[in-house]
């Protein structure tokens, strides 16, 4: 398994835990201060913000892992669709943005250590 797999599936793994609490409008049950998942872990965020965190997370691991198609202006009123980078251009930037991603699941048995930053 490689950084970008090992990310992805965790990021489907919390996908599917957020998924499963309760709609961001309805209160905690039991007047408690924080909903908790099946764990027992308590939830600071809402499932709305979680699961816009998960997408967001997908496309930094994709713009980081593919040339991604975007328009790009070539001269005034000529606009072409090509593949391009992110912005800063250097390969190892990009590992290094997946690592820092993968940072919050060092815990995980899946986790290479060489992955640390």
């Amino acid at each position: 398994m490689n950084l970008s797999e090992f990310l992805l599936a965790r990021i489907a793994e919390d996908e599917v835990v957020a998924q499963e609490w309760p709609d961001d409008r309805q209160p905690p049950p039991n007047g408690d201060a924080l909903w908790m998942d099946a764990l027992g872990h308590a939830i600071y965020q809402p499932r709305a913000r979680v699961l816009a965190e998960c997408d967001s997370k997908r496309r930094l691991i994709y713009a980081c892992t593919h040339e991604v198609e975007n328009w790009v202006t070539i001269r005034p009123g000529v606009r072409q669709n090509m593949p391009v980078r992110m912005p800063w251009g250097d390969d190892d930037l990009y590992e290094d943005a997946l690592k820092f991603l993968a940072l919050p699941y060092a815990d995980h048995p899946d986790y290479d250590p060489a992955w640390r930053p």
